[in-house]
């Protein structure tokens, strides 16, 4: 949603109608002024954002070095883990479901990248080249289309 049609829905919301529709101009001083704050809400947003990425680094560096246990878990909370592609996911799930029995903790080793990342990288390789050779593109529910 882009910031025009968020302030549009904010305002409609907050005044009970309809008052501005899809296409009307967003040159009302009202409109302008809820354009603005929403402009600097994302900016704020995105300094945040940075800002807790580079503590969750410095954190799972400072873990990394060998803290001791009390230290490590105290500060673990704060880690941020690093988005996974989808088709990851996918290739960890098709080595899960390979029909090889298991325990649920090997199952959820492989989920979390720690075992079997070379099936679950072959398994994303063919993944990828088989929606390349159809073009294909996967979607999830809510994303644009």
């Amino acid at each position: 949603m882009n910031i025009e049609q968020e302030a549009r829905d904010l305002l409609n919301a907050a005044w009970g109608s309809t008052v501005f529709a899809l296409g009307d101009p967003v040159d009302h001083p009202t409109m302008k002024a809820v354009c603005r704050a929403l402009e600097a809400r994302n900016e704020v947003q995105a300094a945040f954002d940075a800002c807790r990425r580079e503590v969750a680094e410095a954190i799972a560096y400072c873990v990394g070095q060998g803290m001791s246990f009390h230290h490590r878990d105290t500060l673990e909370r704060f880690i941020i883990p690093e988005p996974v592609d989808p088709l990851t996911i996918i290739a960890r799930e098709m080595v899960v479901a390979d029909g090889v029995t298991r325990t649920k903790n090997q199952e959820d080793a492989i989920r979390s990248g720690r075992s079997g990342e070379a099936a679950a990288a072959a398994n994303e390789d063919r993944l990828r080249a088989a929606l390349a050779k159809i073009g294909g593109k996967i979607t999830f529910e809510g994303e644009g289309a």
